[in-house]
């Protein structure tokens, strides 16, 4: 409990660094475009969120930390484009793991029942989705991401046509 508890609020300074936070998002969008290390991820994230899912205190401290990320990574343009494409990439790969897509879906299930519930995660997320929908740049840059991983084939400027 302790443990969980200090490493909670250590993620939760660290995600007020501004050059850390700045290091780790270049870090994660190298990443995305990495073949190999997204399947190595894969594996490892598959067996720790099988273990992981199992702690609560666990859980509840991620839960937190990933609110807190989402909501300042939601204002980041590259970072938008990039997670779209890679998230629909895992999800096509994740899909084909019956063990990882079934844990998935409890920890995703239990983890938006979570949120849902939590009003300040509410309150702060509604607040980051409405900043990024009044910016037009970073609206069309999530959707050039979901749109360029959905529709692979397609060119950037047919994607924007798309988009319009």
């Amino acid at each position: 409990g302790d443990l969980i508890a200090a490493l909670s609020e250590t993620l939760q300074v660290a995600l007020t660094n501004e050059k850390l936070t700045s290091t780790f998002k270049e870090v994660v969008i190298g990443s995305f475009r990495d073949e190999q290390l997204q399947m190595d991820i894969l594996d490892t994230f598959s067996s720790a969120m099988i273990g992981a899912s199992k702690n609560d205190n666990f859980n509840r401290a991620l839960h937190h930390a990933i609110g807190k990320g989402m909501s300042d990574a939601l204002g980041n343009k590259e970072f938008m484009e990039a997670s779209f494409a890679a998230l629909v990439d895992a999800l096509v790969a994740a899909s084909q793991n019956d063990a990882l897509r079934e844990t998935m879906l409890n920890v995703v299930s239990q983890s938006v029942s979570d949120a849902v519930s939590d009003q300040r995660f509410m309150t702060e997320l509604k607040g980051a989705i409405k900043e990024c929908l009044k910016d037009s740049d970073i609206f069309r840059a999530g959707a050039a991401g979901f749109f360029g991983a959905v529709l692979p084939g397609k060119k950037a400027k047919e994607t924007k046509k798309i988009m319009r």
